[in-house]
């Protein structure tokens, strides 16, 4: 059994406005080649966001204050906003455009985040978790 016990206990690294550390790899042994998690936070104070676009993420909101999602079918026309609550689950469809953004300067988001297609994902810097028994 893979039991990750504390979210702090594992490397994290900032990268265009969030902090992000990788939960579940493929370089886990016993683990599928076709999924990825991780947990991220989205804030002002680790930069601004690129507008980006990549294949299926699904998101779990743990905590949310002032945050919302943009996104369309461009860069340039991020036309639809919605704002984000602890709770939510967030699928971008795959190839659509998205940024998060906040409504304040102390705004963020809190993300449990599952990539079931991540080939086009940047490349995260840090270590497999340990496995522990349970």
């Amino acid at each position: 059994m893979y039991h990750l016990k504390d979210r702090n206990s594992l490397k994290a690294a900032v990268d265009e406005g969030r902090i992000k550390a990788l939960a579940i790899s493929p370089a886990i042994p016993e683990n599928t080649k076709n999924m990825m998690a991780g947990f991220a936070r989205f804030s002002y104070e680790y930069g601004h966001m690129t507008t980006h676009a990549h294949g299926s993420e699904y998101m779990y909101v743990i905590d949310a204050y002032n945050a919302v999602v943009k996104c369309g079918q461009s860069p340039d026309e991020l036309s639809r906003v919605e704002t984000l609550h602890p709770g939510d689950i967030v699928r971008q469809n795959p190839g659509e455009w998205h940024r998060f953004d906040f409504l304040t300067e102390d705004g963020f988001v809190d993300f449990l985040n599952f990539f079931a297609d991540f080939s086009d994902a940047k490349p995260i810097d840090i270590s497999t978790p340990k496995q522990e028994e349970g």
